[in-house]
């Protein structure tokens, strides 16, 4: 019997038992031990985009021993006795329960060029791969796809069905979407949502002759509507800045830990696909790896995600996947553009292992994946049932 039609028999059989009153039904004992797999809870992917560069010195830290980017054999850390080996002082600060829920996933993209790469990493022609995995990976939630930050993704990303890009700048206003605002003079959620229909319908000819500069509209207007006619749901903003080291309960998400932080907002709130877009990694000269460590660590980046994975790690109803990555690595001499990219991934279901280790030169292997490939394996993780982008080919680190 399949693990899948096993978990499916044990919980009807569980399922059975409670109805009647019965414990002991031969193998009901066995459900908490079945093997769970994607596919199992909902999906939802954070990725933590470095716009620049995400330097393979992160998470193929063994590849520089003496050799580049200040590594030494002292301040690597061995994952278990995997094959992946990561920076001590920033991915090595991780929980040891989330570093054994890591890969490091080979990209060989062959682009130096930052708008080329970007633009190839997140979008296949006039698709949106963000908008793409996030219809894939369904839900039912008005906003699914989510940007949250002032810096959106280049190029267009367009709507896919009902499923569309949206931009969260400030969680206020989302908090008070999704039910938890208390302001005495908010409007009643359905006359907002009328309001909204109303706004869309008037402006329908304008928005139609102006497929392009309106498209923040045209996708928009539906998403708040819909979200406004949703339930609410519960949760405890003050809980979450705390735990995120957060004070005095701010709500733009002007800086890194508002922007991790405001990423496990949303996903609790339904959405499944969440991208925070970082600049500043474009760090040329960083021989001794001294800026991006420090860059990394001495704002927070390091202690949101450490909150962020270990929240988001232990739900127990959401298969939650953390994503790092940036344009390309970074070159050896001179911490340049290299043309490939090794990605962190963090997920319940992920097997700690790399696909990723670089040479000393920063080479990947000749037969690593490129960008399909990569996506490929994301979705995967998501448990999605239509491959939007292909088969796996990463299967050893799922």
């Amino acid at each position: 019997m399949s693990n899948t039609s096993r978990r499916g028999f044990l919980k009807g059989a569980a399922m059975a038992a409670g109805a009647l009153g019965v414990s002991r039904i031969p193998g009901v004992n066995l459900l908490g031990r079945a093997e769970a797999a994607p596919g199992d809870e909902p999906p939802a992917i954070f990725i933590f985009n470095m716009i620049g560069g995400y330097n393979a010195l992160f998470c193929s830290a063994d590849s520089f021993i003496g050799n580049a980017f200040g590594v030494t054999a002292t301040n690597v850390r061995q994952v278990g006795t995997s094959a992946l080996y990561v920076d001590r002082s920033t991915l090595g600060t991780l929980s040891a329960s989330t570093l054994n829920k890591m890969a490091s996933i080979g990209i060989d993209h062959g682009i130096s060029a930052h708008t080329t790469a970007r633009n190839a990493l997140l979008l296949d022609g006039n698709t949106s791969r963000l908008v793409a995995l996030s219809k894939s990976m369904g839900g039912t939630a008005a906003v699914r796809c989510v940007v949250i930050g002032a810096q959106m993704p280049d190029g267009t990303h367009r709507a896919i069905g009902d499923v569309s890009l949206q931009q969260v700048r400030d969680l206020s206003t989302t908090i008070a979407v999704l039910g938890g605002g208390t302001a005495a003079n908010a409007p009643a959620r359905p006359l907002a949502a009328d309001g909204i229909a109303a706004a869309q319908a008037m402006s329908s000819a304008a928005l139609t002759a102006n497929p392009n500069s309106a498209k923040s509209l045209i996708e928009g207007y539906p998403a708040a509507e819909a979200q406004l006619r949703q339930p609410t749901v519960a949760f405890d903003y003050a809980e979450m800045t705390a735990a995120y080291g957060i004070t005095g309960a701010p709500t733009n998400v002007q800086n890194t830990t508002m922007q991790i932080m405001g990423a496990e907002l949303m996903i609790r709130a339904g959405a499944n696909l969440v991208i925070a877009n970082q600049r500043g990694w474009d760090t040329h000269g960083d021989n001794n790896g001294s800026v991006v460590r420090n860059k990394l660590t001495g704002d927070g980046t390091m202690a949101a995600l450490k909150a962020f994975t270990d929240r988001t790690l232990a739900m127990t109803n959401r298969n939650v996947i953390t994503v790092i990555m940036g344009d390309f690595s970074r070159s050896l001499p001179g911490s340049n553009h290299q043309a490939n990219l090794t990605a962190t991934v963090i997920g319940k279901y992920v097997k700690l292992g790399t696909t990723g280790r670089v040479t000393s030169d920063v080479a990947l292997p000749g037969s690593t994946p490129s960008i399909q490939g990569f996506w490929a394996y994301l979705a995967a993780l998501a448990g999605t049932a239509d491959k939007p982008f292909g088969n796996n080919p990463h299967n050893l680190v799922l």
